[in-house]
């Protein structure tokens, strides 16, 4: 039986001790994902995925936010990049704020049938995958971003615009720019 995220929020705030690690775990390789693709340090996405638990830990007692949990999950992550960022000045996160989206490539390699595949079509589909990981590297870093809160962590346009505090027009733009450079990157590989 599957226990959603607030009815382990219920579960925690009632004074279940196992409620907040299993929801913790549910959303871990989420939200490091999403720190690293706004870091590019692994040592400061896992520090930043740590303190985002440890905020949510601390807040959630106070917080009436128990019915949107991973947009704000995400919304805490964002801000301590933020605040790291401003800390090293090294990167503008407004620069980030212009996101851009994969989706196109990825819904190539959704388009392979999951039936039942022998070990060349595998193969295959694992290839492609990789081609579009690499293709999603080659992208602007603020257009990463969009497209693994997009198309990685299943967010919507309306949860991106309000985590990245942008309009959700410039959530639109840059997912088709995103597309029109993906797919420019996708046709001289394929």
């Amino acid at each position: 039986m599957h226990i959603s995220d607030e009815e382990l929020i219920l579960l925690h705030l009632d004074g279940d001790i196992n409620a907040f690690p299993k929801l913790a775990e549910r959303h871990q390789n989420a939200i490091f994902r999403f720190a690293l693709s706004l870091c590019k340090s692994r040592q400061d996405a896992q520090d930043i995925s740590q303190n985002t638990f440890v905020n949510v830990y601390l807040s959630l007692p106070k917080s009436k936010t128990h019915l949107s949990f991973k947009p704000w999950l995400f919304t805490i992550c964002a801000n301590l990049c933020k605040n790291l960022f401003r800390k090293k000045k090294s990167i503008n996160f407004t620069e980030l704020e212009h996101i851009n989206n994969e989706g196109e490539a990825l819904s190539i390699v959704n388009t392979i049938p999951d039936t039942k595949e022998d070990a060349q079509s595998t193969l295959y589909k694992k290839e492609l995958q990789e081609v579009v990981k690499k293709a999603i590297e080659t992208l602007p870093d603020k257009y990463k971003v969009i497209i693994t809160m997009r198309y990685f962590d299943d967010f919507s346009l309306k949860e991106i615009s309000k985590i990245l505090e942008i309009p959700v027009n410039t959530v639109k733009t840059q997912i088709k720019r995103a597309k029109t450079n993906l797919e420019h990157h996708l046709k001289h590989i394929l």
